[in-house]
């Protein structure tokens, strides 16, 4: 139970046993098929162009100042991944949520970490870098950041089937990342009612972190330090928060 450890609570890090559940159901998510066309309307701001499901989804929350909100968050990701604790961590913790639905999907774990550790080591390689950003802006994806792919790109693109099929590059970024994607999810449309639970849960809570960092008043996105900060603190909570909320099924 050390793997996820943090310095104020060790988490569980073994995939929660099956219960009955206690959490809502799952409900359809934010598509990006359902966001209002922007083309030509003077209101919506161009960053919105660049990530357009997670401007509409923030601005149904009523979100405001997104323009400043987002490239400081953009910012801040960058200072919290460049701290060697904070990435191991991140790291980790992706791998153990992920397993768990990989399990829950009768998917093979070993497999499924094998995927996410190819991952992992190209996402790392800062000699990549540059082919990878190219990679990305082929698919509209401007930013090599977490909120861009994790968010834009994962969550709400091919999670929700709301992009276009991705036809990725020998040797890039995008092929380990479908193929990680691939390695936790359903082989058969059987219903796995404990995955589909996990999954909502996972979506659920990453939902909730991207409204509570989007959030805060004007002045918290002055300061990239500060920023940065507050940020590593909200992800571990929702971080302990999802793992409290996985026992539960």
């Amino acid at each position: 139970a050390s793997e996820v450890a943090t310095s104020t609570q060790s988490p569980p890090v073994s995939p929660p046993q099956a219960n009955s559940p206690s959490e809502p159901q799952p409900e359809p998510g934010f598509s990006i098929q359902s966001a209002p066309a922007a083309v030509g309307d003077p209101s919506v701001p161009p960053e919105a162009y660049q990530v357009p499901a997670l401007y509409y989804y923030l601005a149904a929350k009523g979100i405001s100042n997104f323009p400043l909100k987002l490239s400081a968050l953009r910012q801040a990701f960058c200072i919290v991944l460049s701290n060697s604790h904070h990435l191991k961590y991140l790291t980790i913790s992706g791998r153990v949520l992920l397993g768990g639905l990989a399990a829950r999907n009768a998917r093979e774990v070993p497999a499924f970490h094998q995927a996410y550790n190819s991952l992992v080591a190209v996402a790392q390689d800062a000699s990549h870098r540059e082919a990878v950003c190219t990679e990305l802006a082929q698919i509209g994806i401007q930013h090599f950041n977490f909120i861009d792919v994790v968010y834009e790109l994962v969550l709400m693109g091919v999670l929700q089937a709301a992009r276009p099929p991705i036809s990725p590059t020998p040797g890039g970024f995008l092929g380990p990342l479908m193929d990680m994607i691939f390695s936790f999810s359903p082989l058969t449309t059987e219903r796995r009612p404990s995955a589909e639970q996990y999954l909502f849960l996972l979506q659920d809570e990453a939902l909730l972190l991207l409204e509570s960092i989007f959030s805060g008043e004007e002045h918290v996105y002055l300061d990239p330090g500060s920023l940065a900060l507050a940020l590593w603190h909200c992800v571990e909570k929702h971080i302990q928060q999802l793992l409290r909320r996985l026992q539960a099924i």
